[in-house]
């Protein structure tokens, strides 16, 4: 897992990202199917929270690609085939419309 990130180090990768990723990070719709995302695999709230935690530090560039699946085992407690799941699912609705700026 990532080694925790001030709240200045966060801000100041968040204004170093393209602006198209910012808008994609502070967006509802995203936020709306995170939540969605997290209601489909039953997640507590407070895991609805860390889920969209962990989505954001991998957009802000902070937690590698293929550390994802493996960060969300541990954060959200859970096995590894769902982690999976709940990640391709990240990446179809949340990354796929992002994916040139992510690079």
């Amino acid at each position: 897992m990532n080694k925790q990130l001030s709240q200045e180090k966060i801000s100041e990768r968040f204004n170093r990202i393209p602006v198209e990723l910012r808008k994609a990070i502070a967006s509802n719709t995203n936020a709306d199917k995170i939540f969605e995302i997290a209601k489909k695999y039953d997640l507590m709230v407070d895991k609805t929270g860390e889920l969209a935690a962990e989505t954001g530090l991998l957009m802000l560039g902070v937690t590698h690609p293929n550390d994802f699946v493996g960060n969300l085992t541990e954060r959200l407690q859970i096995d590894r085939a769902t982690a999976s799941k709940i990640a391709d699912d990240i990446n179809r609705e949340i990354f796929a419309p992002v994916r040139e700026h992510l690079r």
